[in-house]
């Protein structure tokens, strides 16, 4: 049971990798679906999850979404020209899916390592895919039974929804919204540059999972140090997409996957740290697909990859960083435990709070100046002294 909830977060990040954003190729299907047809029924399924469902009706609808989800998968090889029904229903249907497997991290001993770990099978199960000689159709087949372990996984205890709403997560969702602009951006304008001509195609998957790995104890050693290596490491990666060669592509994919393990591990560990999980994944995971879909729209919209879409992504990260700055003032710094039955290593989701931090690195460098300027008295006082 303690390695369960990884297990079954693992089988939903894989799927979702191998079939609804656009791993495998199936022949004849057009794969623009993934981030339209896919992206679009999802994002409206979690926000309506996150707002209406209730915890009573959670378990029941999630298990028969998750079901349908299931026969979609399996059948969708032998009905590629059906793509435009079946992937808006497999959006809506997997939105409880999504839910429910982030949701299950929650029970586990250790939510947030369980989360990142996760996240690095989940890339490798893309990594067997995308490897092993095998066509398309028995690789759906094999994303689709993985979600067997989601489907019958007992639940402790159904996810909470508290009559109170949790007002950190509303304060922070809009830096997260504005960052996910730029890993849309990356699928939309970033990805098919890399696959055309990038280098060592695949490793980029290395460098997603090596971020993760250490996102998880930086995370736990301070959270803002995480954030500003994700946002410091997309700023390279838009810098390298610049030149356009394929070795700077590859630069540029390598840190992009990098930033987005950082952030991706970051968000994880801020939504786990809610007690109501409906409005917390449900919400919390709406937003980060409308910000991908809304990224990959502009990268579209703009075109080929060039200087106006580095300029759109750097703009993006200004506003990224603005974002983190403002929803400071609104939030107070804590690091109070969530409640005395709590997982540990999760705590209070009210204690992001850079602008306090920021405050203090300003007065601190104050206080330093002064001091110079004490000491340079102090000197020039020395010397003018008569003998």
């Amino acid at each position: 049971m303690r390695t369960l909830p990884l297990l079954t977060f693992a089988a939903f990040v894989g799927w979702l990798l191998l079939f609804p954003m656009g791993g495998l190729t199936i022949p004849g299907v057009d794969l623009r679906y993934p981030l339209v047809d896919f992206l679009l029924p999802h994002i409206i399924g979690l926000l309506l999850i996150g707002r209406f469902v209730s915890t009573r009706h959670f378990p029941g609808w999630s298990f028969g979404a998750t079901l349908l989800t299931i026969v979609l998968t399996l059948t969708y090889p032998f009905f590629p020209g059906a793509a435009a029904i079946t992937m808006p229903l497999v959006g809506f249907c997997s939105a409880f899916l999504s839910v429910r497997s982030c949701s299950f991290l929650k029970q586990s001993d250790s939510p947030l390592l369980h989360a990142g770990l996760g996240l690095i099978i989940g890339n490798l199960i893309l990594l067997a895919g995308t490897l092993i000689p095998a066509s398309a159709g028995p690789k759906l087949l094999c994303s689709g039974g993985l979600l067997l372990l989601p489907l019958f996984s007992p639940e402790k205890q159904k996810p909470e929804r508290k009559p109170t709403r949790n007002p950190g997560l509303f304060a922070y969702l809009p830096f997260i919204l504005i960052y996910q602009l730029v890993t849309g951006i990356m699928y939309g304008g970033l990805m098919p540059a890399f696959n055309q001509v990038g280098i060592a195609q695949g490793g980029e998957l290395f460098f997603y999972m090596a971020a993760v790995g250490v996102g998880i104890p930086l995370f736990r050693y301070n959270r803002e140090y995480l954030l500003a290596l994700g946002i410091l490491l997309a700023m390279l990666s838009l810098t390298c997409f610049l030149g356009q060669s394929r070795w700077q592509i590859t630069y540029s994919m390598y840190a992009m996957q990098a930033s987005a393990g950082c952030l991706d591990i970051f968000i994880l560990g801020f939504l786990l740290s809610f007690d109501n999980l409906l409005e917390a994944f449900g919400i919390g995971n709406g937003t980060i697909c409308l910000g991908l879909f809304g990224g990959h729209q502009l990268a579209v919209w703009i075109g080929p990859p060039s200087s106006i879409l580095v300029m759109s992504g750097c703009l993006i990260l200004t506003a990224t960083i603005l974002a983190l700055y403002f929803s400071g003032h609104r939030r107070t710094a804590t690091t109070e435990p969530l409640s005395p039955t709590a997982p540990p290593g999760l705590t209070l989701a009210k204690g992001f709070s850079p602008a306090v931090n920021m405050k203090f690195f300003v007065v601190l460098l104050r206080a330093r100046h002064i001091k110079l300027q004490q000491r340079n008295c102090i000197c020039l006082n020395r010397r003018l002294k008569p003998t």
